[in-house]
């Protein structure tokens, strides 16, 4: 008599099933980042942001005096690791500069698309199918190109979209003290670089809440007790000077104001001009306007202007985020008959990320400040159109009416994943004209720790103003006119 166990063959199925199905959305993650990574290393190390960064680096004796000297220096920023990680990269250069920043940046892109796959956890053919969705979603948001393009020599907001993703993965994955600590080091590591990694506590704390089990309350406890630390360690060290953030230039309505305007028409109370800026940066997210608090559709509207790719954007964003807004009433719906799964809890986790990002942007709206948010966008998509794809029972006219909504909406999320080679390849052009057009070294004095015109300092832009060169970047006069309708940042 035969021994097979027929239900050992499908538990055997369904794994090879799942292997398949990671590894197929592995494969299109790296396809995609490889093609962004080609022109993100084409694309020169900024003047702008990154060589006074750079020669500060130089100047630093040591990591631990880079990271020690951010602390006591920087206010109103507590970012001490963020110089540590510069110094880093820096020493190992050892004057491969090009190589060894721009081949980071694109390893962090590969890293970030991977973590995104991963905290997935996907298992059938509709997951991965929502998965390549989901990922066109993530870089083609209105905050992945300000994001990849980043001015800093390490793509610090890259990482911390890394960081959330890797938290978020955790949560999910299996249960053990390994996890744990992983996500209090996670945690640790994404606050002390930027404060946009204060998401990543939102992210443990959400997920627990949420009933995800692979970090234990013990995890969410350490990391709100790491936070209570920094907010105490920031008012201690920073104090009044916090409102030092507030002296930036911000979008309003269809304008920008700049800190004396800000004064002039709001006074003493900001609550108004803080709210805005809330609303304004969650609606970027969801709705893809306005673009760093100023509405850029209205204003091309009255100018009587309506570009193609205006239209892709705004009509992709709002059919995504009416199939978020119709999987979160369906888990609204489960939870309320008691039937909670992992799309229900990920619409949890992804909606309050978006809304604390939203929250932490008050003082002012910028785009790459809601990078995290963008990357939970796209989780929130994910989940959406998992819910299209594996529901039943659906009249024929809905099924219709869906998969045209699908079919436009993947449509433009294509379009605008692709505008990002055309933003990536248009600013190498012009950061290449930056270092031909680069100012005397005094100009960097300023920053704290940079000693100045120096024989070092001039070798150092010798060297990396040469690997610059040493790499052509295309004029966009050499462009079809077409692109310039249909692909915009």
């Amino acid at each position: 008599m035969s021994t097979h166990d027929p239900l050992a063959g499908l538990a055997l199925d369904r794994g090879r099933q799942v292997r398949r199905t990671r590894w197929l959305a592995c494969l299109f993650a790296v396809v995609l980042g490889a093609g962004l990574g080609h022109d993100l290393f084409r694309m020169p190390i900024q003047v702008s942001d990154s060589l006074g960064e750079l020669l500060e680096a130089q100047a630093a004796p040591s990591v631990v005096s880079a990271f020690a000297r951010n602390v006591t220096t920087d206010p109103p920023y507590i970012r001490p690791l963020r110089r540590a990680e510069i110094k880093v990269l820096f020493d190992a250069a050892d004057g491969r500069y090009h190589l060894v920043f721009r081949g980071f940046h694109v390893v962090l892109l590969l890293a970030t698309l991977l973590a995104f796959v991963w905290a997935l956890r996907l298992e059938t053919g509709e997951d991965l199918a929502a998965s390549v969705f989901a990922m066109a979603v993530l870089v083609g948001t209105t905050t992945f190109p300000s994001t990849v393009r980043a001015a800093y020599p390490i793509n610090h907001f890259l990482l911390e979209i890394l960081l959330a993703l890797v938290a978020l993965g955790l949560a999910r994955g299996g249960r053990g003290w390994r996890s744990d600590a992983a996500a209090v080091l996670v945690f640790v590591v994404a606050a002390l670089t930027l404060e946009t990694g204060l998401l990543v506590w939102v992210v443990v704390v959400a997920a627990w809440l949420a009933g995800f089990r692979g970090v234990s309350w013990r995890a969410a406890a350490g990391v709100t007790a790491v936070l209570v630390g920094y907010v105490a360690l920031r008012v201690g060290l920073v104090g009044g000077e916090a409102t030092a953030v507030l002296g930036r230039s911000t979008g309003y309505l269809l304008g920008v104001l700049d800190p004396d305007d800000v004064q002039a028409r709001f006074g003493d109370n900001l609550w108004p001009f803080w709210a805005y800026n809330v609303a304004s940066s969650l609606s970027a997210v969801v709705f893809s306007e306005p673009r760093g608090g100023t509405f850029v559709a209205v204003g091309t509207w009255l100018r009587g202007e309506t570009p193609p790719w205006l239209l892709v954007r705004l009509v992709s964003s709002a059919l995504t985020t009416l199939l978020v807004a119709g999987a979160i009433v369906a888990a609204g719906m489960a939870a309320l008959r008691r039937r909670s799964d992992d799309a229900g809890r990920l619409l949890f986790v992804s909606v309050g990320v978006i809304a604390a990002n939203a929250v932490i942007s008050y003082a002012y709206t910028k785009d790459d400040i809601m990078s995290v948010a963008g990357a939970f966008y796209a989780v929130a998509a994910f989940v959406a159109v998992r819910h299209v794809l594996t529901a039943t029972a659906r009249p024929a006219w809905r099924t219709a009416l869906l998969s045209c909504v699908l079919l436009v909406a993947s449509a433009g999320w294509a379009v605008r994943g692709a505008s990002l080679h055309y933003v990536l390849q248009d600013q190498a052009f012009g950061q290449r004209n930056d270092w031909a057009e680069l100012q005397p070294l005094t100009r960097y004095a300023a920053y704290p720790h940079h000693p100045g015109d120096t024989p070092e300092a001039r070798a150092l832009v010798r060297q990396v103003r040469q690997e610059v060169f040493d790499r052509p970047a295309v004029s966009p006069r050499f462009r079809p006119r077409w692109i310039d309708r249909w692909f915009q940042d």
